[in-house]
């Protein structure tokens, strides 16, 4: 996949939700995923304003922005925007 998710392990959604998406299985403290505010148990709903549902459609978004990517995420039910980009720092807030 992309640098920008390095140290992060990202699976299907187990979950029954609604809300479908990839999960993510592990993040290693101090990675670049880490320090872009992804989480563990977080659950990738979008990419750049585009719905995911699967891995493949997942790294085609992510491929056609290899610098900054804005993920929208579910985190304890609420949803979050995070800006992923190649400096390795995330700005978690609220998705609008």
């Amino acid at each position: 996949l992309s640098p920008l998710f390095d140290g992060a392990m990202i699976a299907n959604d187990q979950s029954s939700s609604d809300e479908r998406g990839l999960q993510v299985a592990t993040v290693r403290s101090g990675s670049a995923a880490w320090n872009s505010g992804m989480r563990e148990g977080d659950v990738i709903i979008s990419v750049n304003q585009k719905r995911i549902s699967d891995f493949d459609r997942f790294a085609e978004e992510v491929a056609k922005s290899p610098e900054h990517i804005i993920l929208s995420v579910l985190r304890d039910g609420e949803r979050l925007a995070l800006l992923i980009n190649s400096k390795g720092y995330g700005s978690p807030g609220p998705a609008r």
